[in-house]
């Protein structure tokens, strides 16, 4: 059964996919960004957002109000640096813990497993650059086992436990 079910979810993370290949990003040394919540973005001229390259219809569509949509945007890009990785890792920790709040696989399968696995792909494609990713990453690591995320996150976090704790006392009683 286990099987059967990572079966189905790499089926459904591949088919917002035009071909089986990584999509790349934009690391901030080779363009001017913006920092946000989720790493930086590219675009300063105000541009809509567009999906990159790689993404089809069945992907997310990038919307500057949702900053886990910017991961499929053609202008997302990162900094190699510990902020805007432990920003992805805190990303990531606020999309699981808003998962556990809806408790609804369908929703989690459909719109927040594409954006954990690309934040997943993410980061492997940044250690592949850069050797000192893996420290990097490690160290952010860290900081969300310890419930230190970003600054920007921590808010979001503390207010989905909060939910989440008081979910689950309502369901006990």
């Amino acid at each position: 059964m286990n099987h059967y079910h990572e079966k189905m979810i790499t089926a459904v993370l591949r088919s917002n996919r035009t071909n089986e290949q990584t999509i790349s990003i934009k690391t901030s040394t080779n363009y001017d960004t913006e920092k946000i919540p989720a790493g930086s973005c590219s675009n300063l001229s105000d541009n809509d957002p567009v999906k990159a390259l790689g993404f089809n219809n069945e992907a997310p569509n990038p919307s500057c109000a949702t900053f886990e949509s910017c991961l499929f945007c053609e202008f997302f890009a990162i900094h190699i640096d510990f902020e805007d990785i432990h920003k992805l890792l805190s990303l990531k920790e606020a999309l699981l813990k808003s998962s556990m709040i809806r408790d609804d696989p369908e929703y989690h399968l459909l719109s927040i497993e594409p954006s954990l696995f690309r934040i997943d792909e993410i980061i492997n494609i940044l250690k592949g650059k850069d050797n000192r990713v893996i420290e990097l990453v490690d160290d952010a690591e860290q900081k969300i086992k310890m419930q230190i995320y970003n600054e920007y996150w921590d808010e979001h976090i503390n207010f989905l436990t909060v939910a989440s704790e008081s979910n689950r006392k309502s369901l006990s009683l």
